[in-house]
């Protein structure tokens, strides 16, 4: 899987994810270490994307700002398809 495919994997799991994902579970899940899982996140917090990092005793959690947008297939905002009628 090439590094973008990855970062965006990442990006799904954080905007379906019901409740915040530990750094250990992002990692487990896109098959990656914990140190590779940082970086995506760095990344994509870099370039936009409103990762919030919550610390929980000795553990990371991750998920998405409030109202943050998700890429999903077809998916378009409310207000989006408002402006094209």
């Amino acid at each position: 899987m090439s590094t973008f495919a990855r970062r965006l994997s990442l990006w799904k799991l954080l905007a379906t994810a019901s409740e915040p994902l530990s750094l250990a579970d992002l990692a487990r899940r896109c098959g990656v270490s914990k140190n590779t899982a940082q970086r995506d996140l760095d990344a994509l917090s870099a370039a936009g994307v409103g990762v919030v990092e919550e610390r929980r005793g000795q553990r990371l959690y991750f998920s998405l700002a409030p109202g943050e947008w998700a890429p999903s297939a077809g998916h378009r905002s409310a207000a989006r398809s408002e402006r094209r009628r």
